[in-house]
């Protein structure tokens, strides 16, 4: 994929709650490589809720990730994905 300028990159995600660790909301949107790892705070896994992950890090971990193919040759977006999330639906009236 690389030769075609393309690359698997993962990125970490959350249910976006009240109830997410304040370490794991940091981590909402942080992407690397697909063979990567995330650093939640200093211990590098390879995705959420991993064995390594000390308890406190890892019971009850409702964060995942999704893979998306990035074309090499566009620039970054000027945002971050975070920047403009959904709002929702237009109100009827």
């Amino acid at each position: 994929m690389a030769d075609a300028g393309l690359a698997v990159a993962k990125t970490w995600t959350t249910v976006r709650d009240g109830d997410v660790r304040e370490c794991h909301a940091a981590m909402e949107g942080i992407g690397t490589d697909v063979r990567g790892m995330f650093d939640v705070e200093g211990i590098l896994v390879p995705y959420p809720a991993h064995w390594s992950l000390p308890a406190k890090q890892r019971v009850r971990c409702r964060c995942s990730f999704y893979t998306d193919v990035v074309d090499l040759h566009e620039p970054e977006p000027a945002y971050p994905e975070a920047e403009y999330q959904d709002a929702g639906p237009e109100p009827l009236f």
